[in-house]
């Protein structure tokens, strides 16, 4: 009996890294079982993916049916293992239906019921028409709208201004202020990594004294945003880290101050502002933080710093996992992933700008760096990873080229906490 002989191989991945400090990530598809109506018949194929160049194909997904959900809940990260998990009452991504964001201007946002529903005013904002549709839409550091709506301050002789303790006469920026810097990122492509770009967010506390020689205080650490990363190979998974609001909201702080300085050219609204450069670890020693190269590996890093005091090289970031973002791989099989990271990380930037208010200002970030290293991590489930699989996520940390931001900075109460510098600039 005669037919065409037909072929079916089995590609085993053979994954390795190579932990030498120059984070090289090898692929090889190797042909090891052959069936045909002729024992002859061999198939010998093989290739180095990177080497190549070439893209790793795959099979299209299996098609899988939606799943049936309860009233009031729905799968909206379309993830087959996690279905329905999404609650379309409460939930403000996904308020009354998947995608549906709640959002406000210059205020928080809640679903209540599958309905949005305006949240508290962010600081220097308040909801003066009652219409929650435009927000909290009046800014109340004016000298029309001082402390709340329609609140008026008066002056003889002088423009009247609003400040920090009600209406006067002359801005003074000693104090507790909220400061956000928004900029975007690109980064090249590593072994494992895309390339790509991103929003990046970064927020401190300042505490300020305004004296005769100038403005002088101290910038402590509140809180950062990265951009998502995908893979290029094996489907372009997205993975991300995130870093927890418990890392900065304990008090004292786990972040030790950094002095600053600022030039203000005068005490009213429009007064320019000068922020020299200045830098801000977390996790790590180094000998001048401004002026020092960051290390090029893990292997570099001299000494770390246990800031968050868990018992870890480091600060503690775990990775996310949800809404379409995975842990990442430690193996191009999937195998194992790591949920946590233990890094170092360091920003540079200055500002300028002006005064908008007594109590607001903003300008321009002038970004050079945010460095990071990860140092240690731990597999999901299993434990501390090893050296090899340290490496791998290390080598593959994207190296962001910053473009200069936004600065933006708000007065707060006396002393105010971490959670609300973020409130403040959401």
């Amino acid at each position: 009996m005669s037919s065409s002989s037909f072929v079916v191989s089995l590609l085993v991945v053979a994954v390795w890294v190579h932990a030498s400090g120059c984070g090289r990530f090898g692929v090889e598809l190797v042909a090891d079982e052959t069936r045909s109506e002729s024992p002859s018949t061999s198939v010998d194929a093989s290739i180095d993916v990177l080497d190549a160049g070439a893209p790793i194909q795959s099979e299209p997904d299996a098609v899988v049916s939606a799943p049936v959900c309860q009233a009031g809940f729905a799968d909206c990260d379309r993830d087959v293992s996690a279905s329905c998990e999404t609650d379309l009452a409460t939930t403000a991504n996904h308020c009354g239906s998947c995608g549906n964001v709640c959002s406000y201007e210059h205020a928080g946002a809640s679903c209540r019921a599958g309905r949005c529903a305006l949240g508290a005013c962010t600081v220097g904002y308040a909801d003066c028409d009652g219409d929650a549709q435009n927000g909290c839409e009046v800014s109340v550091d004016t000298a029309s709208n001082c402390g709340a709506c329609g609140k008026v301050c008066s002056a003889s002789g002088v423009a009247p201004l609003c400040t920090a303790e009600g209406c006067g006469t002359a801005c003074d920026v000693t104090g507790t202020w909220a400061v956000l810097v928004d900029f975007q990122v690109t980064w090249d492509a590593q072994s494992v990594v895309a390339a790509g770009s991103g929003r990046l967010r970064y927020w401190q506390r300042l505490e300020l004294e305004h004296g005769r020689g100038g403005v002088s205080g101290t910038a402590t650490s509140c809180g950062t945003a990265l951009p998502n990363s995908k893979t290029a190979l094996g489907g372009g998974e997205t993975f991300g880290s995130v870093h927890p609001a418990s890392l900065f909201d304990v008090e004292p702080s786990s972040f030790a101050p950094v002095a600053v300085a600022m030039a203000l050219s005068g005490e009213v609204p429009g007064s320019s502002f000068m922020l020299p450069a200045f830098a801000m670890t977390r996790g790590i020693v180094l000998s001048n933080p401004l002026t020092d190269l960051w290390p090029t590996s893990a292997y570099g890093v001299i000494a770390s710093l246990d800031e968050d005091k868990d018992g870890q090289v480091g600060i503690t970031v775990p990775f996310k996992n949800g809404e379409g973002v995975v842990y990442p791989a430690l193996d191009l099989l999937r195998a194992t992933r790591a949920d946590q990271s233990y890094s170092a990380d360091r920003f540079i930037y200055g500002a300028t700008g002006s005064l908008r208010s007594c109590l607001r200002a903003e300008g321009t970030a002038d970004v050079s760096t945010f460095d990071a290293r990860i140092l240690a991590c731990r597999v999901s489930g299993l434990g501390p990873c090893s050296l090899r699989q340290r490496d791998l996520l290390d080598s593959n940390v994207p190296v962001y080229v910053p473009s200069n931001g936004r600065f933006s900075m708000v007065r707060l109460p006396p002393s105010a906490s971490c959670v609300a510098v973020r409130a403040a600039l959401p």
